[in-house]
């Protein structure tokens, strides 16, 4: 299995829990976070704001 290096930034992360995002882009959004061959990677602003909430 090959691995996919994938930043994610809060720029995807917000929109694909928001309630008014359009559910095509939720869905994909979605599936790439439920993807098992990613391996994700994030600013340290993305970190921070996850350990305050």
């Amino acid at each position: 299995m090959n691995i996919i290096k994938t930043y994610i930034d809060s720029g995807v992360l917000i929109p694909a829990i928001r309630d008014d995002t359009p559910i095509e882009i939720k869905a994909k959004a979605q599936e790439i976070l439920d993807d098992p061959e990613r391996e994700y990677a994030t600013s340290w602003f993305v970190c921070q704001i996850r350990s305050i909430t």
